[in-house]
């Protein structure tokens, strides 16, 4: 396996590709034969500076492999052949991708430029792949875009999301198809993003047994939709209480959910303004009478088709135009009005060209619980169109009174039209700059950093001497594992001389998530966790050794036990450890191991055991706990007895230690340690024991 380290730009292209530079290649030729030249003792020095502001600067395509020798046998069947550290948002959406270009597929497609990906799931929940002649995975997913996945459940359940409710048994089996699908597609760490409260459930059981991340974004008030009842929106309480973060589109929605939720955010919806203003009046148009006033979007309930009849009244020499599916009730107000002309459902790609060819752009709604709640999207369109709007008035438009036309009833809304066609000769770039102003780019970065913001503050530190394969192994899935929140990992490196140290500043510079802490020589295993804790900002702090690989869930998994006020540390269970934590396991390879991740996540979710010490080969606590307890004593040198004399520590100060059974991380055991052979070992540890029996006076 090799990894490429490249600059952002560089990040979707071959380096292979990159087309031949003399110059270039003569410079790194030079600076090879340079290295040899230089002794150690000064590369030593002046390595950080060096590759930081000369190096890798100039060289951004340089390959890893010098740094990475063959893998150790023990370690090579657990390389993944790819591993994906971007975070990933799983969208159980309001609508499917294909029924309407809004903000379930805008924010999505935007998130990627800032470093996600997304899994969209299909809300058809009937069991048939999309490609029954395709293979694995394949038949299952549609590719929606850069880093986009459309994901089909391999399960039938016949429910309407917008009228039923899951029972139990439902919610089990998609929660099953959505992780066996998620485990297919190399994904580790995830944040269920919810639009709809039939997900709510779902959603739920994800972080209980995977712990996942759960975001709701409240678009609507979902009960004032006439295809939705109660028991679709019954899960809805919960999920406001439950999640981690919940996103509303309007201050009405925002104001519910203040009371009740943990974390509130308001991001309203956008605009794609390149879309919109790029829009050529269409053809279809030219032949209508003008004035030509327009509406797309649903005719729906939420729609006032009364509105549209006293202004087809009131202009009968004009066109009113109205682009979108029209409702059985909508359709027969409006119909049999000859002067308004129903398109229905029209491609997103040729809506601009529709908008442009409008004199006023219609906003004609009910005014209702609903619409109060409504962040008007089309709004945006038109202003980036740079039409004129009419609407009724509606709280999310006060902000924009200066540029919409607003009256209620008939007369208010057909007095608003004709203001508003008025102002057709008006300058059109306050609603440009209005749209601009709200772009979907906003919109996305807003929603990354919430998001970033509403998980677990934790800070991983690892500790690395040598054994660079192990380390770089460590670290991509880490990264991969690693909450989309605030959380770093800080990697201090004790004095290591087979390419460690140009490894981690390779990590440093393309992941803002990792620091790096270079020591000249090996101050041993407890002094190098004190730097790392002393530099953490996290909330909770890990101890990771760089052996070990983890799985999805682990980190929230663990960080669930230190609700509990009286436990100050918890580690997992695992396959190599001398104590309690050992459980036999079936796997042999990367595949293997995460699958059983997988089954014990869903087996012993939340349980965990008292335990007389958790060994440091992975360790989380609270910050409260860290500056109660202190940091680990530096007099234990290179390692051994320091996590032993930590739990005496903790039951001194009546804290206990627990080991989290649904946690599973694998430990290839000790690599630092046994590097030393069996000799130096052995006298090591009778060293530290003696030391251990002196400070706790016991024999």
């Amino acid at each position: 396996m090799q990894r490429v380290l490249c600059s952002p730009a560089m990040a979707d292209s071959d380096p292979s590709e990159a087309p031949a530079n003399p110059w270039r290649d003569t410079v790194h030729r030079g600076l090879k034969s340079l290295h040899h030249a230089v002794p150690e003792s000064v590369k030593r020095r002046i390595r950080p500076w060096y590759l930081r502001t000369f190096y890798y600067p100039w060289f951004p395509e340089v390959v890893e492999q010098p740094l990475l020798p063959p893998p150790a046998p023990q370690l090579a069947p657990f390389l993944a052949p790819r591993c994906d550290t971007r975070p990933t948002l799983l969208s159980l959406p309001i609508t499917a991708w294909s029924h309407r270009h809004a903000r379930p597929q805008q924010i999505p497609q935007r998130m990627a430029r800032l470093g996600w990906r997304t899994v969209v799931v299909d809300p058809v929940l009937d069991g048939r792949p999309y490609q029954a002649d395709a293979g694995g995975i394949d038949r299952w997913t549609t590719p929606r875009g850069p880093h986009v996945t459309e994901l089909k459940l391999a399960c039938a359940v016949a429910r309407d999301p917008y009228r039923d409710e899951l029972t139990p048994a439902e919610v089990e089996r998609v929660v099953d198809a959505i992780a066996d699908a998620l485990l297919l597609l190399h994904i580790g760490e995830f944040v269920s993003w919810v639009q709809l409260p039939f997900w709510g459930p779902v959603a739920i059981a994800l972080r209980d047994r995977f712990g996942a991340g759960l975001v709701y974004d409240w678009i609507d008030e979902h009960r004032g939709f006439a295809n939705t009842t109660a028991a679709s929106v019954a899960p809805e309480d919960r999920l406001i209480r439950e999640a981690d973060l919940v996103v509303t589109t309007a201050a009405a929605l925002e104001e519910q959910a203040a009371p009740r939720a943990r974390r509130t955010v308001r991001v309203p919806n956008g605009c794609d303004v390149e879309h919109f203003a790029a829009g050529e009046p269409a053809a279809r148009l030219e032949a209508l009478p003008r004035p030509l006033f327009g509406y797309v979007g649903a005719v729906a309930d939420w729609f006032d088709p009364t509105l549209v009849a006293a202004l087809a009244r009131a202009y009968p020499d004009a066109s009113i135009v109205l682009a979108g599916h029209a409702d059985a009730e909508c359709r027969a107000v409006l119909a049999p009005l000859a002067n308004v002309h129903l398109l229905g459902e029209v491609e997103n790609a040729l809506v601009p060209d529709l908008v442009a060819g409008f004199d006023v752009a219609l906003i004609p709604f009910r005014e209702n619980a609903l619409t109060r709640a409504t962040h008007p999207v089309k709004c945006f369109e038109y202003f980036a169109a740079g039409r004129p709007v009419a609407s009724v008035p509606l709280p999310e438009l006060a902000p924009y009174s200066h540029l919409v036309r607003t009256g209620s009833g008939e007369a208010g809304f057909v007095n608003a039209c004709q203001q508003a066609l008025a102002d057709k000769a008006s300058d059109s770039a306050p609603r440009l700059a209005a749209a601009r102003a709200n772009h979907w780019d906003e919109r996305a970065r807003a929603m990354d950093h919430a998001i970033r913001g509403s998980g677990p503050r934790a800070s991983v530190i690892v500790v690395s001497h040598g054994q660079w394969r192990h380390t770089h192994a460590c670290l991509e899935r880490l990264l991969a594992c690693l909450p989309p929140s605030a959380s770093e990992v800080i990697v201090v490196d004790n004095g290591s001389t087979d390419g460690s140290r140009q490894g981690l500043f390779g990590w440093t510079r393309f992941d803002p998530r990792v620091r790096a802490i270079w020591n000249t020589d090996n101050r041993g295993f407890a002094a190098a966790c004190n730097q790392g804790l002393a530099a953490a900002r996290g909330d909770v702090l890990v101890l990771l050794n760089n052996d070990v690989l983890v799985t999805p869930g682990w980190l929230r998994g663990l960080m669930r036990h230190l609700e509990d006020p009286t436990v100050g540390m918890v580690g997992p269970v695992t396959n190599a450890i001398g104590n309690e934590a050992r459980i036999n396991v079936p796997y042999e390879d990367l595949a293997g191991l995460l699958a059983f991740a997988r089954r014990r996540q869903r087996s012993h979710h939340g349980r965990s055991f008292s335990i007389s010490l958790c060994a440091m080969f992975c360790v989380a606590m609270r910050r409260d706990t860290y500056e109660r307890v202190g940091p680990l004593d530096e007099r234990f040198g290179e390692g051994l007895f320091e996590d032993d004399d930590y739990a005496r520590r903790l039951r001194a100060a009546s804290l206990s230690c627990r080991c989290a059974e649904g946690v599973f991380v694998h430990h290839f055991g000790s690599i630092t340690l046994r590097a030393l052979g069996a000799k130096r070992w052995r006298t090591l540890f009778e060293t530290n024991r003696r030391r251990f029996h002196a400070k706790w006076g016991e024999p």
